[in-house]
């Protein structure tokens, strides 16, 4: 998801403090308060408003993905559906650029989860373009859209963005959030590429790794599509 420029922020919180100074000014030569008076409380109004400025924002994103947290035990518990409406109703009523980044990342990762992928691929699709500078929600984004090629047979579309984006995969490969993913992705890979040994060994790896109920229902699901493949191919 990306992230807002650091400049930027800077910037908008300077444009803040310059609108409150302006507007302090002409209280001042409103009321007539002497410069001595007015200069002091300015310096200890205006650092003060922007202090409150910001914590209004990081409390309204930690109440943002807070609700998100708690939404995301609905995934563990298997009922994906419900991660998928909660999302969607928090993006009607979500401000902010970046917040809305991280909870249409969710929410496309909720579509790839009910396997609605020709809802979740032109999400993903259109936050490619955005240039998403957090390394976390660009793990997220690659796996997701990656996997969602996949699933879909667009196998070339899906090698060339797994292979362009290892470096970024190998910085989360022992991530203990993100690594099983990754090793999923692995697996998915090898079969892709005919590779059915290698997707075997991976396999075998990734099952050795202590991971939730949900990510062992996938690993499941997995090892009977890797027994599948190898049992057509010995026929």
């Amino acid at each position: 998801m990306g992230e807002v420029h650091p400049m930027k922020r800077i910037l908008k919180i300077i444009a803040l403090g310059l609108c409150l100074g302006l507007g302090l000014v002409l209280i001042q030569q409103g009321l007539n308060i002497d410069e001595h008076t007015f200069l002091m409380w300015y310096w200890v109004l205006v650092p003060a408003l922007l202090v409150v400025v910001v914590l209004i924002n990081v409390l309204y994103n930690l109440f943002y993905l807070h609700k998100v947290k708690a939404l995301a035990a609905q995934l563990e518990e298997g009922n994906p559906q419900a991660f998928v409406a909660g999302l969607e109703n928090l993006l009607h009523t979500a401000k902010g650029r970046r917040l809305r980044e991280i909870l249409t990342l969710n929410l496309a990762a909720g579509y790839v989860e009910t396997k609605q992928f020709d809802t979740a691929i032109p999400m993903l699709e259109a936050m490619a373009h955005q240039r998403l500078r957090n390394t976390t929600l660009r793990v997220t984004h690659t796996i997701n859209l990656c996997l969602s090629y996949f699933e879909t047979n667009q196998y070339e579309k899906a090698l060339e963005l797994y292979q362009t984006q290892q470096p970024l995969l190998d910085t989360f490969r022992h991530d203990s959030t993100y690594g099983i993913h990754i090793a999923i992705l692995d697996v998915v890979a090898a079969l892709a590429q005919g590779d059915y040994a290698q997707a075997e060994t991976l396999l075998h790896t990734a099952a050795q790794t202590k991971t939730t109920p949900r990510m062992q229902r996938a690993l499941d699901e997995l090892s009977h599509t890797v027994e599948t493949v190898k049992a057509e191919q010995g026929s």
